[in-house]
C-alpha cells in the first residue's frame, strides 16, 4: 500500500514532513522517515552594501557540515586561507543556530531553516559582513 502522510520525526527534532511511503503489510516497521543526521554540502556569498567590495566581505565559499543528533560540526577555508569552525544545533521547529569560529575566537553567526533534504539561511560576521548560504544532504 502507498500513502500519503504528514508525520513528525523525533530523529529531526520533531520537525514536520509531507511525504509518500511504502506500508508493509509485516508488522516490523519499514519506513524510512527523514532526518537530518549526514553529510551536508554548499556554499556561502556575502551580499555587499554599499561602499562594500568583495575584498571587504570575501567571494563565496564552499564547505561541508555533519550533523550528528543534532549537533552540527564542519569547517571551511575562506579566500584568505583562514580555517573557520562551523558548529551549531537543528532545533524543534526546525531551524538552524550555529557561530563561525577561528581558532578560539567567535567571528561570526549563522542562522537557517532546514528541511529533509537541503538548509538556507544567512550568515553574519563580526567585521560588518553577511549573506547567504545553501545546503545539500550528501
Amino acid at each position: 500500500m502507498v500513502a500519503f502522510a504528514l508525520y513528525s520525526n523525533r530523529k529531526t527534532g520533531g520537525c514536520l514532513f509531507a511525504g509518500i511511503n511504502a506500508l508493509s503489510t509485516d508488522t516490523e516497521d519499514t519506513t524510512d522517515t527523514p532526518g537530518f543526521d549526514g553529510n551536508w554540502s554548499g556554499s556561502a556569498s556575502a551580499v555587499l552594501q554599499p561602499g562594500q567590495t568583495g575584498d571587504d566581505c570575501g567571494t563565496t565559499v564552499y564547505f561541508s557540515i555533519n550533523i550528528d543528533k543534532s549537533k552540527i560540526s564542519g569547517s571551511l577555508t575562506d579566500d584568505e586561507g583562514r580555517v573557520i569552525t562551523v558548529k551549531g544545533a537543528v532545533f524543534e521547529d526546525c531551524s538552524i543556530w550555529g557561530f563561525l569560529k577561528e581558532r578560539y575566537e567567535a567571528v561570526g553567526l549563522i542562522d537557517g531553516k532546514a528541511s529533509a533534504s537541503s538548509i538556507d539561511g544567512e550568515w553574519y560576521d563580526f567585521s560588518g559582513c553577511y549573506g547567504t548560504w545553501q545546503m545539500q544532504k550528501q
